[in-house]
């Protein structure tokens, strides 16, 4: 039984990108209680809820359009060099983006935040002064690789992110700058044996990887790679 079960097994499809830099809606429903025995007016209440909820999401979605576009037609100025035309997309991306806000709106807020940054590393003085590359204590260095509570969070978090994302046909990851191999190959793996059929075809993994430090790029995309090689799939590997 476990043989044949093992043969409709579909390896999932992997790409793993490592980029070197500086550096679902939900909806809540709150109940509310009124004196009134008006049955119209709670039932009036209700629909204006039901539509004002509606017209949230329908400018939430859109919000998300337009910042797609601006996060591109930025990072395509940036590119050129063409610091006006960059800097006036970045101004409103900031007036949208929120490191508070919903799913998007925080991503862009990041990637604006990237933006900006390659900008500014044309003036190598002015990065240097502005960001000034941290230096890690022999004290930290020494506690990272025997600090417990790191490995329980990591175990917590792999085994969270599985759970709520088994289901999914294609699921994407994006790390800005953790760069910690303890925390990416207990998912890697919980992921890539999934033992389900699926009607979709295999799953679609895609790994992304932005760090400043080249080294922990490499060191991320050779222990990735050795998890691949290990389980009997192939890695996609963009850098």
């Amino acid at each position: 039984m476990s043989s044949l079960h093992s043969s409709q097994l579909l390896k999932p499809d992997v790409t793993l990108s490592l980029n070197l830099s500086s550096q679902s809606n939900t909806t809540s429903f709150s109940p509310t209680f009124s004196h009134s025995h008006d049955h119209n007016h709670n039932h009036n209440h209700l629909q204006t809820t039901s539509s004002s909820s509606s017209l949230t999401k329908a400018e939430a979605e859109k919000g998300g359009v337009v910042l797609i576009q601006l996060l591109l037609s930025c990072a395509k100025h940036t590119a050129c060099g063409n610091l006006c035309r960059a800097d006036s997309c970045l101004s409103q991306i900031s007036q949208l983006a929120s490191v508070d806000g919903d799913s998007m709106q925080r991503l862009a807020a990041r990637f604006a935040s990237a933006l900006a940054l390659r900008l500014v590393k044309r003036w190598p003085g002015l990065h240097k002064a502005l960001w000034p590359k941290p230096q890690m204590g022999r004290a930290q260095l020494a506690s990272l690789p025997t600090f417990p509570c790191l490995g329980i969070a990591y175990s917590i978090i792999a085994r969270t992110l599985v759970h709520s994302l088994s289901h999914q046909d294609a699921i994407h990851f994006v790390d800005f700058g953790s760069g910690d191999l303890r925390l990416w190959i207990p998912i890697f793996r919980r992921l890539a044996v999934l033992g389900e059929p699926r009607e979709n075809g295999p799953l679609s993994l895609n790994f992304t990887f932005v760090h400043g430090n080249k080294a922990i790029l490499d060191k991320l995309g050779l222990g990735l790679a050795k998890e691949a090689e290990a389980l009997g799939f192939s890695l996609n590997t963009t850098l």
